[in-house]
Formats: C-alpha cells, sequence, structure tokens
C-alpha cells in the first residue's frame, strides 16, 4: 500500500533492521535518531544467533554479515582464582545443532553494515531528531522532533531502546510520571555492570597470552566476567565486569531506580574486582588499564507491564528494549529484537493485504482503520510477548547460575560446571542443546511474497517455522529448490516437504505443512 508510512524511531540495530524488512516489504518508513550520527565508533560487542541469521539471509545481508563478523570458537569456564573448569568448542556445537554460525560483531560494525546497506539510506534515515511528541489523527500520526520539525505517518515504531521516549509519549497505561527516575513498571536491576572495548596494537599486543577465537567467562560469589577475544586479524577485545547490586541498599539489591553511574563509579566499581582474574594469566586491572571505551549502567531486566501497543487507535507500537529487557549474559538481547520485527512485520503485510482485498470490493477502505491496527498489534503481542517473557527468564537464570546469586545457584553452577570431569559431559553443549535450542529453532522468519532463504541451513535440530520445500530429482532430473509457500511437481517426481519424514507422489501444491499427493494422503 503506496500511502502507508512507518516512522521508526531508534537508528540501532533493531530500528536498521525494520527499515529493511518495510523496505522489503514495499512499504515506506523512516528512521528518527536522536544522537548526532549513528553509533559508528563507540560500542561493545552484540551476538546474532542463527535463528537472526535466517533472517539476514532472507533481507539480503548475511554475506556481508559472514565477511565481517568476529570468528569465536571457543569457550573457557573459569574461577576467579583462574582455575580452568571446562573447555568446548562452542562454534561448533552451534553450527552442529543450527547450520548457522553464532556471530559476533562491534556493535559499531554491525550498524555500518545494516546502515550502508538499507536502500535510500541518506533520506531514510535521520539523525539528531529527539522525539517529544506524538499527535494522533484519524488517518495517521505526526511525530514533533526536538528541533521543531514534523514528520508524517501511519503509524510509530518505538525501537528507542529501554529508556523509550515512544513509550513515555504512548498513552498512560504503560508509563510512570517519574519516568526520569525510574523504570517502568514490569522492569527491574538487580546486577550492575561495565562493558567497553580494547583496541590492540598488531606491533605490541598487550596480552599476549589470551588464547585467540575465545569467550572467557569467570563465575564468582555475586560476579560474573565475560572477555571476548577475536582471531589474530581483529585489533579489538571486548569485556564485560558484572555484579550484584550492594544488598544493603534499601531496595536490598533490587531496584527499579535509574542510576546515572559518572566515570570515578566506574572506576570504583572496577577496583572492587581488580584481582580477579577474567582470564586464566590477566586480572579485571590488566583489562582496564588498557581500555579504550567503556559504560557502565545497571543490567535491567523483565517485561514491561501494560500493552506494547496504543490499544485506543493503535497508531503506537513497541519493539525490542523498548517493550522487553534481558541481562546480556547469553548475548539474547538483539535476536529478540530482531523477532519482534519478524513478527510484527508479517502482521502489517497480512493487514495490508486483507485491506487491499476489501478496497476491491469498497474502493473507499484504502488505509487501515483504527480497529485494524488496533487488532494487528494485539496479535503481535501475543505471539511475542510469552517468547520474550521465557527469554527474559532463561537471561535471568544464566547469569544468576554464573554469578551464584545464592548458595542453590552457586551449588548448582559448581555441580554442572564440574559435572564434565566425572561424567565426560561438557555443560556448555549440553546447555546448548536444552536451553538455547528450543529458543533458537522457534526463530520467526519474514512470510513475504517472494522472500527467499538462499543459504538455508539446517542442524540436527530442525527448524520451526520456515522450512524450505526440497524437490527430489529422478533420473537425470536436475533437483530444484522452493522457498516459497507454493511449490508444483510434475507427474512421477517425488515431492518432499523436509523434517516431515513422508515422500508423495504427484502434481499437486503444497500449502503449509499439509500436503495432498495425486495419489497420496494429507501428510
Amino acid at each position: 500500500m503506496s500511502n502507508f508510512k512507518v516512522i521508526i524511531v531508534g537508528g540501532g540495530p533493531v530500528g536498521l533492521i525494520a527499515g529493511h524488512c518495510f523496505s522489503r516489504a514495499g512499504i515506506d518508513f523512516k528512521i528518527l535518531e536522536r544522537r548526532e550520527a549513528l553509533d559508528l565508533n563507540a560500542g561493545s560487542s552484540v551476538a546474532l544467533w542463527p535463528q537472526s541469521a535466517r533472517v539476514l539471509d532472507q533481507l539480503g545481508l548475511l554475506d556481508g554479515a559472514m565477511a565481517a563478523y568476529i570468528p569465536v570458537k571457543y569457550k573457557c569456564n573459569l574461577l576467579p582464582d583462574r582455575r580452568v573448569l571446562s573447555k568446548c568448542d562452542m562454534n561448533a556445537a552451534i553450527q552442529k545443532l543450527h547450520g548457522h554460525h553464532w556471530m559476533l560483531f562491534h556493535r559499531a560494525k554491525l550498524l555500518e553494515i545494516l546502515y550502508d546497506r538499507l536502500p535510500d539510506r541518506e533520506n531514510k534515515v535521520q539523525t539528531q531528531k529527539e522525539v517529544t511528541g506524538i499527535f494522533k489523527h484519524e488517518t495517521g500520526v505526526t511525530v514533533i522532533c526536538a528541533d521543531g520539525t514534523k514528520h508524517q505517518g501511519s503509524i510509530v515504531l518505538g525501537a528507542d531502546g529501554v529508556y523509550s521516549a515512544v513509550r513515555r509519549l504512548m498513552n498512560e497505561s504503560v508509563i510512570n510520571k517519574d519516568h526520569d527516575q525510574l523504570l517502568p513498571p514490569g522492569l527491574k536491576s538487580t546486577y550492575r555492570g561495565i562493558y567497553g572495548h580494547v583496541l590492540l596494537s598488531p606491533s605490541s599486543h598487550p596480552f599476549p597470552l589470551l588464547t585467540p577465537e575465545t569467550l572467557y567467562e569467570t563465575h564468582g560469589p555475586h560476579f560474573t566476567f565475560q572477555l571476548i577475544v577475536g582471531p589474530p586479524s581483529c585489533n579489538m577485545l571486548f569485556f564485560f565486569f558484572c555484579a550484584r547490586l550492594p544488598s544493603s541498599t534499601p531496595t536490598k539489591g533490587t531496584t527499579r531506580k535509574r542510576t546515572h553511574y559518572t566515570p570515578h563509579d566506574a572506576h570504583s566499581f572496577v577496583t572492587s574486582l581488580s584481582h580477579h582474574h577474567p582470564t586464566p594469566d590477566y586480572t579485571v586491572q590488566d583489562i582496564w588499564s588498557q581500555v579504550t571505551w567503556s559504560h557502565m549502567s545497571d543490567l535491567e531486566e523483565g517485561v514491561i507491564e501494560g500493552d506494547w501497543y496504543d490499544t485506543r487507535d493503535g497508531r503506537i507500537v513497541l519493539a525490542g528494549d523498548a517493550a522487553h529487557k534481558m541481562t546480556p549474559n547469553a548475548g539474547l538481547g538483539l535476536n529478540e529484537g530482531v523477532q519482534d520485527v519478524v513478527g510484527l512485520v508479517n502482521g502489517v503485510c497480512s493487514m495490508l493485504d486483507d485491506i487491499r482485498a476489501r478496497a476491491r470490493k469498497r474502493p473507499m477502505m484504502v488505509q487501515p482503520s483504527s480497529e485494524d491496527l488496533v487488532e494487528t498489534f494485539r496479535a503481535y503481542q501475543s505471539l511475542r510477548r510469552p517468547r520474550a517473557a521465557k527469554v527474559v527468564g532463561l537471561s535471568a537464570l544464566w547469569t544468576r547460575m554464573v554469578a551464584w546469586d545464592n548458595w542453590a545457584w552457586r551449588a548448582l553452577d559448581k555441580w554442572v560446571t564440574l559435572a564434565p570431569e566425572m561424567l565426560k559431559v561438557n555443560v556448555d553443549r549440553t546447555g546448548l542443546k536444552w536451553l538455547m535450542s528450543p529458543v533458537v529453532a522457534g526463530g520467526l522468519v519474514l512470510k513475504l511474497k517472494g522472500m527467499k532463504e538462499r543459504g538455508f541451513r539446517e542442524g540436527t535440530v530442525k527448524w520451526k517455522e520456515g522450512v524450505p520445500v526440497r524437490r527430489k530429482e529422478i533420473g537425470n532430473w536436475m533437483p530444484r529448490m522452493e522457498t516459497g509457500r507454493e511449490a508444483r511437481g510434475w507427474a512421477g517426481w517425488l515431492v518432499q516437504v523436509k523434517g516431515r519424514g513422508r515422500w508423495i507422489l504427484g502434481r499437486r501444491t503444497i500449502e503449509g505443512k499439509k500436503v495432498k499427493g495425486k495419489r497420496g494422503a494429507w501428510v
């Protein structure tokens, strides 16, 4: 629908991926970013799990991502006194399970890839646009920015992070009057952390004893560290030092208060942990002495109370950290934001298709009504909220286990970490299979007309969404692959729905999970 337009607030990875998705769907959009420029020089690391790799593949971005990601092959678990508990070939395990790599990026590099490949990016992305007002009217919205500019659209997508201005402006049911001092209801902080990166000089590496392509994770009492080392060609290493909030506070270590940390606060925090080891050969202080960029914050977690959309007019909807936030230890936050975008775009496209069908009967129906939007966003929230809550819980579990939040978590962590030595079972690979794989395998994919997944891969765990239909050759006929919703086979061809385990014969149309052969039954 040519006159339908989305105003995306937030120029981070989720906002840019939303722009790519709407562009591929033929839907007009504009991205408004508060900062002076996209954050292309700062930031720590972000991870993309295989379900996000599938979406990048659909958008034609996977090749660029594969060329730029930082390979991390191994995982090393250790105690604060430098004793190594276990090791595993993490990336190989993930690839075996799901076909695609686990990809690590400097956040700035991922932003660069997403921005550079965005069609008409100079006109579609506008910086220095701090949103101060959203006015709804019968056919759309007007977004007001601090510089006085006005931007017209059909809907507003708030992808502007945990301190979302869009969420604050949306309606009274999802905001609090003390938004500058308190997190929205549903979010809390139990941990705080400092994350950043160190630039490495090829001529004089400050940490020569680090093993390349390794993620080190330290398990300790009320704190945990991660340090990620790329290959020798990578000029950067990433760190994350995390600790529980002091239990002496009035909230007993859990708070909804927004805290702004100063450089002095960061220095004091690091000093309190300085003698512990994030790797067997170096201390926290060793890493901190070489820091290039860092940021300290509380680690918000939870799913916001109330709805993710404007229930009155349906003109505003939220995605990513604006709707839910998780601790970063498992690296799932960005991936869940991507899943939000995919679910939302699929719903919007389906809604517009229905409106086009109605318009053929009633020409005046050319724009979605408030009822159409509310229904679409309600379905989006029903799809994504339970999944997001599950991943928030999974991330919280992992953080509390490796940070020994209490004696029970400490006992569990020590048991499962020491188990490999006694039972010859690797806890990381086991955790990947039983905890992470269900999240990854259930990932949504775009369902746009003509959308193809050219680099489709599948491991030992089967995908639950968007599995391509494969054709099997007979005799000298060449095999083909169809990735759309429909595939036709000539009589005598064997047609298989991959992952369904049955073969049929005949010239039939394959729709969804049900397939009827010329001489076969439903499979």
